[in-house]
């Protein structure tokens, strides 16, 4: 690239930054900034004009307008707002949130502006807050540690277990199963250790994960029998018996914090999707399937072929 060339872009991109700086609540150098912080202070401005203003703008039959029957109204829209600020700010400051208040019901014109006005402000005291007490306080502590540490065991004994069944060489074989019995060790430790410091950090995820009685039950059962498979080398039912363990883990999790997306505030019906848009992605789905299923197999086919020595 030349130096006329390289002149000619720096021109035409800062022809871009005063019109930038129209649409935010900074100038375009803070727009710019290196700063992470800056930068989502400068955006969350913008977002957050836009919707307040636009809510004033709509008159009060406004508010009841839906462009299909299948869709939200804007009154909805503002509601759904309203509740994922507070959701979202609260979890980046680590507080519970001051209103959980479900104002995707409300249909006053006057209450949505105010609810949304006081959760935009709620929002403007996270984010202006510093960097690192939003986006790094809250996971510089010990239950997000223990929890990490726990995906990370999980991750290492599902890979140790499933390559038990592809090493071909038997010295290779029995080092995954060591590293596989090892790694299982670190999961239960690790699990134990997320456990007892949920009861203070995450106490409605604590008292789930122990009221879910049959899922943990299964979850243990699905653990010995992937342990017992390794220690007796039975390394494909290890490796079932493994996979069962991870998704009854996850199943657990759901479990433990239903009907909550994000608890304590935003549950899974309220975050869904218009009904219509969850039909056409079950049909994509399914059409994708289609042409993905025999992609993979052939893919598996390819790359998992046993050579002859």
């Amino acid at each position: 690239m030349t130096a006329r060339t390289l002149l000619l872009s720096f021109c035409l991109g800062g022809l871009t930054l005063p019109a930038h700086a129209q649409t935010t609540d900074a100038g375009f150098w803070e727009a710019l900034s290196p700063s992470m912080a800056t930068m989502t202070k400068t955006m969350h401005g913008t977002i957050r004009r836009n919707i307040a203003e636009s809510a004033e703008a709509m008159t009060a039959d406004d508010y009841g307008f839906k462009p299909t029957p299948q869709v939200r109204s804007f009154g909805e829209l503002i509601g759904h707002v309203i509740f994922a600020n507070y959701a979202m700010c609260s979890r980046a400051t680590g507080q519970n949130p001051p209103v959980t208040t479900n104002f995707a019901n409300a249909n006053d014109r006057a209450v949505l502006i105010k609810g949304l006005n006081d959760a935009l402000a709620y929002c403007d005291a996270a984010y202006a807050a510093t960097f690192s007490e939003v986006f790094v306080r809250p996971w510089a502590a010990a239950f997000p540690a223990a929890v990490g540490f726990f995906a990370v065991a999980l991750f290492a004994f599902l890979a140790a277990t499933y390559l038990t069944v592809d090493a071909q060489d038997e010295e290779l074989c029995e080092d995954f199963r060591i590293r596989g019995l090892a790694a299982a060790g670190a999961v239960f430790v690790c699990a134990a250790a997320a456990l007892v410091l949920a009861h203070a950090a995450a106490p409605r995820m604590a008292i789930g994960v122990v009221g879910a009685l049959l899922i943990q039950a299964a979850t243990a059962s699905a653990a010995i029998a992937a342990i017992a498979a390794l220690w007796l080398r039975h390394y494909r039912v290890a490796r079932l018996a493994a996979a069962a363990q991870v998704s009854l883990i996850l199943w657990g999790w759901m479990v433990a914090q239903y009907p909550y997306l994000i608890p304590p505030t935003l549950t899974i019906r309220d975050a869904a999707a218009p009904a219509v848009t969850l039909r056409l992605l079950v049909l994509g789905l399914a059409v994708g399937a289609v042409i993905l299923a025999p992609s993979l197999r052939y893919l598996m086919q390819t790359f998992k072929a046993r050579r002859p020595g």
